[in-house]
């Protein structure tokens, strides 16, 4: 599986976050709609960070599940875009690195199949989406810093430190 794990997940399938948090407040799901979720449990959100249900421009947000977080991308448009870039999310978010799905592979037959599964994902972005892979994804990462900055700050002062 070309993305460890990664898989889209409905709405009404997504969690309560105040154990994520560790606190009793409820507003969190005014603000974080789940998504998707990876291979170690990491959790990929719309940040509304005004409240509400306007998805369009929201903020992606990236929970771990061992307390990181992090700006994944400026919207769901970039989000598929970086996505569909080939590179782990994770090591982009948190090391500003450009780690390659099938650089862990080593099984040529696997990596020959993952890499035949990303290209259909891929094909499928751009004819139904018309979504076309990042060409430099670090760039798109650096441009989220004072965003990232701001994700930051709301989530201290929802207890998560």
């Amino acid at each position: 599986m070309f993305l460890d794990g990664f898989e889209f997940v409905p709405d009404f399938d997504s969690e309560d976050f105040t154990a994520w948090f560790r606190t009793p407040a409820t507003d969190h799901r005014n603000y974080l709609c789940r998504f998707a979720q990876e291979g170690t449990g990491g959790l990929f959100c719309f940040w509304k960070k005004d409240g509400g249900d306007d998805y369009s421009n929201s903020p992606v947000i990236y929970l771990g599940s061992e307390g990181e977080r992090g700006v994944a991308a400026r919207n769901f448009d970039d989000f598929l875009r970086v996505l569909s870039s080939g590179f782990i999310l994770f090591s982009l978010v948190f090391a500003g690195k450009q780690y390659h799905f099938s650089e862990a592979e080593e099984d040529p037959e696997e990596k020959k199949e993952n890499q035949a599964t990303f290209d259909e994902f891929v094909s499928w972005l751009r004819a139904e989406c018309s979504i076309e892979p990042a060409k430099d994804v670090l760039r798109m990462q650096s441009d989220l810093a004072d965003l990232n900055a701001e994700f930051q700050s709301w989530i201290e002062a929802r207890g998560k430190t």
